[in-house]
């Protein structure tokens, strides 16, 4: 799988413009930062999880160490919709400070409920009252700042990954320009903290790029 991922990172910046337009719209949704060195040396780290097995979490993000990161980013079109996702999402958050540090910033990024057909009919604000008092609950410090971002649904065109993969993002801050660690988490926040779904991490990390 690294070396898989090595080799169409390398490609990006000779063919970013023979693109799909969904992929090219997830790269440039990243472009602080920089695609290749993140998996410079054709390194990836996965982690598998099936339903009913102890499930152990800090292995994933112990890589980050004791240092508080500048940012969390958070992306998840669910993760503030009904209070299981919600819940579930200050459970993540949680885990990761544990195994690490709670960080100067979280920015959670998620869709619009007045975009939602389904499911649970609530206001952005009681929305996200709702969430900031669960991640209130998971211990998150006063010192932290919080950045609540949903997402319209003119950003929200259908996309298969949306439904499927979701991402989290590190940001640490570094003498020579500071590191960025990626968590691609196919089958969503409840899947990966819930012991009865399964779920996949795949982790990668590099150098951020402050250039863009």
């Amino acid at each position: 799988l690294g070396t898989w991922l090595a080799d169409v990172s390398a490609e990006l910046p000779q063919t970013g413009a023979g693109l799909s337009p969904r992929f090219g719209s997830w790269l440039e949704s990243w472009r602080r930062l920089s695609v290749e060195p993140l998996l410079a040396s054709g390194e990836a780290r996965e982690f598998r999880f099936v339903p009913g097995q102890p499930r152990d979490l800090r292995p994933i993000f112990s890589v980050l160490g004791q240092q508080a990161a500048e940012r969390w980013i958070l992306r998840d079109p669910w993760l503030a919709h009904e209070d299981r996702n919600r819940n579930a999402t200050a459970r993540f958050l949680a885990t990761v400070a544990a195994a690490s540090a709670w960080p100067a910033a979280i920015e959670l990024r998620y869709r619009d409920p007045e975009s939602v057909r389904h499911g649970e009919c609530i206001g952005r604000r009681e929305q996200a009252v709702k969430l900031r008092r669960d991640i209130a609950e998971a211990g998150v410090p006063k010192g932290t700042e919080l950045h609540l971002l949903p997402i319209g649904p003119k950003r929200q065109r259908a996309r298969g990954a949306d439904f499927h993969d979701r991402e989290f993002t590190v940001e640490l801050a570094g003498d020579e320009g500071g590191t960025v660690h990626r968590f691609l988490i196919r089958g969503g926040i409840r899947g990966l903290v819930e012991p009865s779904r399964d779920c996949v991490v795949v982790h990668t990390e590099g150098p951020a790029d402050r250039t863009g």
